[in-house]
């Protein structure tokens, strides 16, 4: 009876050592918090409904960022204001895989917004969701 309670005891000290250790992966390291964005060109175009914003990412982090090494992707949320007041939402990766430990990196991106409207403003958030 000792020997059979032995087992189970032992697969739970297992299972419980093997959660621990996936908390340690850097997948769960998320760079959003890290990552400074400064916007170098924004070029709207009313005719094909999009805005095309242009960022440097700098890694503020003393730690290296590679998704090849399991990190988390950082997704911008761009809310795009239209002359009239509407809003559209567009959420896109930042397209930068890589960057070292305070490194700096270009990348481009768009927004969309609804046909027929103009372009006013655009505010723009960071995740890794």
């Amino acid at each position: 009876m000792k020997r059979m309670l032995f087992v189970p005891l032992a697969a739970l000290a297992v299972s419980f050592s093997a959660c621990s250790k996936d908390k340690d992966k850097p997948g769960s390291a998320c760079f959003a918090d890290s990552f400074q964005l400064t916007e170098t060109n924004r070029d709207p175009s009313d005719e094909t409904d999009q805005v095309f914003l242009t960022f440097d990412v700098k890694n503020t982090s003393s730690r290296d960022y590679a998704i090849e090494n399991g990190h988390a992707v950082v997704n911008l949320k761009m809310i795009v204001t239209t002359t009239d007041g509407s809003k559209y939402e567009t959420i896109a990766p930042i397209t930068v895989t890589s960057l070292s430990a305070g490194a700096t990196a270009s990348f481009l991106t768009l927004a969309k917004y609804g046909s027929e409207k103009e372009f006013q403003s655009v505010t723009v958030e960071k995740s890794c969701r």
